[in-house]
């Protein structure tokens, strides 16, 4: 019930083991403040674009809309897919879902939670697999709990490494 509440569906996968997916949108508050925040940012820009303000203020305050812009699109449109299954990983996330990795069992070292983004007082949390050679790939980011992490992270390991 704590996934569903996190927006995160866990499903069975046809090769035995489980499927968590992590759908795109699934902090609407901190999305919409970065968008009223990035309105702002706009108002601004066209501000200083009719003041006809030196080109370093329009030059500075659009590279950082675009920023802002990038950040806003990634918050929104992020999802990641991720089957796991006795002794196997897979992997598809980005803004697209394009990006697919399948890492070598005998690679993985273990599942690793990191701070991710802050929104306020609160502090989001990324669920990374680390291989060997310490290389990360990202599994889940802006989980809304430690808790939720842990315990996503020790569902995923009774499954891969039983």
């Amino acid at each position: 019930a704590a996934f569903k509440n996190e927006g995160i569906r866990v499903e069975p996968s046809i090769t035995g083991g489980k499927c968590y997916v992590f759908p795109a949108d699934r902090n609407k508050g901190a999305a919409f403040s970065l968008f009223v925040f990035l309105l702002i940012m706009t108002g601004i820009m066209i501000f200083i674009l009719k003041v006809k303000a030196p080109i370093i203020f329009p030059t500075v305050s659009g590279f950082f809309e675009l920023i802002l812009i990038w950040f806003f699109l990634d918050m929104l449109l992020f999802r990641s897919r991720v089957e796991v299954y006795h002794k196997s990983l897979s992997i598809e996330k980005g803004i697209f879902s394009l990006k697919k990795n399948q890492p070598d069992f005998s690679d993985i070292d273990r599942l690793e939670i990191k701070s991710g983004m802050t929104y306020g007082n609160k502090l989001y949390y990324n669920l990374n697999v680390v291989l060997k050679g310490g290389k990360k790939h990202l599994i889940a980011k802006n989980l809304s709990s430690r808790h939720i992490a842990e315990n996503l992270t020790k569902e995923m390991e009774k499954v891969l490494f039983a």
